[in-house]
């Protein structure tokens, strides 16, 4: 995660998260950042934001390899990441990379994570 001041351009603080992030969110009400990587570890990493320039960890949730599509309810304070199950990737065709590994059929599902 990196903090950049929009007004300075300047960073102002820099935290590791996970590979793979595909969707941020952030709590006002609760002053609470979202960050979802969903590669092969697959985890939702949480930060408090005490002031604009400092922010704490405060939960790494294991959560399903490729679960980073993810929704916020600001009301209730819950995550929705969308999971399933993939297939085998197929094999690239020469010259060209893999494509994406198919969902297989049925095993779609939310996982919600909430305090």
């Amino acid at each position: 995660m990196t903090v950049v001041d929009a007004g300075t351009g300047q960073i102002v603080t820099t935290q590791p998260i996970g590979r793979g992030v595909d969707a941020t969110e952030f709590d006002p009400g609760r002053a609470l950042v979202f960050f979802s990587t969903g590669g092969e570890d697959g985890a939702l990493s949480i930060f408090h934001a005490d002031a604009p320039d400092h922010y704490v960890r405060i939960a790494d949730v294991k959560t399903q390899a490729g679960a980073r599509t993810m929704a916020l309810d600001r009301k209730t304070g819950r995550v929705y990441l969308s999971v399933a199950q993939f297939g085998p990737r197929p094999e690239a065709a020469p010259g060209k990379q893999p494509g994406r590994a198919p969902m297989l059929p049925g095993t779609f599902g939310l996982l919600v994570v909430g305090q």
